[in-house]
């Protein structure tokens, strides 16, 4: 690379740094949704930080838990959220390092920070309170140590590694996946540096011993005893479909089919540049981004599957995606490989604008418009879901409407409002509803949603 060249860089890495934290702090300044309410409300139960992991049943993302208890029920959505944005960021600039590290050369940072940066899956989820965003932070730092250390004999390296990817696996199990990739790589990696067979297990072994050990404890102890809560149930490859979408910035129209066969070109492509390299960070990325999370979600064997749940593998074939643009950009004609990014980036943006736009559902949006059309102080409301519906409404009122009283009833007890949560406002938003006792009840309002997290709203106003 030339002197300019070398100049330029790190500008356009800054820039692209600086773009990124400006549109995840804009997609974590909305609403909180369900999700994120409900650990907040089972932290009001807790007589201490220990009773996270010794009174919690409900399943939840255990270090995001520990954070909302330091923190208060009644924290902002800003601090709340601040974790997941810092760690998400951090996801990004480690995916730079990474990149660099196993190309060698410095343009790679900037295609890694650009997909990882403004994939939608981990823009939406790098900006909203649960353990997947700093989960996969973590797990990418463990993968960081282990590739500066696997070739030197210091004990830190090791250390490092299993400490961060305990962590990781306290903050989502999904970094499960990144285990399951360096118990595949380090063996074959060490194979490859001629040590011989038993040597290889045995530094193996060295590695993996902390973190296997681990989790194997704290699944034992503590994961199995947790109850799941329920949810929409999906097949593997509508999921699937959707998250390759979100991962690459593809119209989710194209079909779980068409998206599943573009998402296999793409990863294949990536993983064939590393092979034609000799490069076996190929194992690495086909296991842990493609093999592991699909084996463990089939062996799973519950429809409960979501996009969330490929946040960090998305992340690893993100990451050798950008090494096959880096090639790109060095061999082809360079225009080719800045096509394909602005490509992404735009297809990306357009996923991320609704986010940006409606956030997880503006409740307190509606609820200051159901305020302004009810004459009386108490605002009484119905819902077509007795828990989630109250539950995200109670949390937003009093900031939303101070001074002002909503409270839920039942469908027979005359309320004002019917207000529903829409998982699907293609099939669940209607004209109007009717009560049990034949009362009518016309839409007023509607509030959307970014697609993956929170839901749609609709309020009724009861006629005459």
């Amino acid at each position: 690379m030339t002197p300019a060249g070398q100049r330029r860089w790190p500008w356009l890495l800054a820039l692209l740094l600086a773009a990124i934290a400006v549109v995840r702090v804009l997609a974590a300044d909305n609403d909180l949704w369900l999700d994120e309410i409900w650990t907040l409300e089972q932290i009001r139960s807790l007589h201490s930080a220990l009773g996270v992991f010794t009174e919690l049943q409900q399943e939840n993302h255990a270090l995001y838990t520990l954070w909302a208890y330091l923190c208060g029920p009644e924290v902002s959505g800003g601090l709340y959220r601040l974790p997941a944005v810092g760690s998400g960021l951090i996801t990004v600039a480690v995916a730079g390092w990474i990149a660099v590290r196993q190309s060698g050369a410095r343009v790679a940072a900037p295609f890694a920070v650009g997909l990882v940066g403004f994939s939608y899956l981990s823009v939406h989820f790098g900006s909203e309170a649960r353990g997947y965003a700093p989960s996969t932070a973590l797990a990418l730092l463990a993968f960081a140590a282990l590739l500066h250390g696997i070739d030197r004999p210091q004990r830190r390296w090791r250390v490092l590694f299993g400490t961060a990817l305990c962590l990781a696996l306290v903050a989502q199990p999904i970094a499960i996946d990144l285990l399951a990739a360096a118990a595949v790589w380090i063996p074959v990696h060490r194979l490859r540096r001629a040590v011989g067979v038993r040597r290889a297990l045995v530094e193996s072994a060295g590695w993996l011993a902390l973190p296997v050990a681990f989790f194997a404890a704290y699944y034992l102890v503590y994961l199995r005893h947790l109850q799941t809560g329920g949810g929409a149930e999906h097949t593997l490859a509508e999921v699937g479909g959707n998250a390759i979408a979100y991962t690459f910035g593809l119209p989710v129209a194209l079909g779980s089919a068409g998206l599943i066969a573009l998402g296999a070109v793409v990863v294949l492509a990536g993983l064939a540049t590393l092979v034609r390299e000799r490069d076996d960070l190929c194992v690495f990325y086909l296991a842990g981004g493609v093999a592991a999370p699909l084996a463990l979600l089939w062996l799973r064997g519950s429809a409960l599957i979501y996009e969330r749940y490929f946040v960090l593998s998305a992340t690893l074939v993100l990451l050798s995606t950008s090494h096959l643009l880096t090639r790109l950009w060095q061999r082809a004609p360079r225009p080719l490989a800045a096509l394909l990014l602005a490509a992404f980036v735009t297809g990306s943006g357009s996923q991320a604008l609704p986010l940006l736009r409606y956030g997880r559902g503006d409740v307190s949006g509606l609820l200051r418009r159901v305020a302004a059309a009810t004459a009386t102080a108490e605002i009484r409301y119905s819902a077509n879901h007795p828990f989630r519906v109250p539950m995200v409404i109670d949390h937003h009122a009093p900031r939303a409407l101070p001074g002002r009283t909503l409270r839920y009833v039942g469908p027979n007890d005359r309320p004002d409002w019917v207000i529903k949560s829409l998982l699907d406002p293609g099939t669940d938003l209607d004209r109007a509803v009717t009560s049990p006792d034949g009362e009518t009840f016309r839409l007023v309002l509607v509030v959307p949603s970014a697609p993956l997290s929170g839901f749609w709203w609709a309020a009724y106003r009861r006629e005459g």
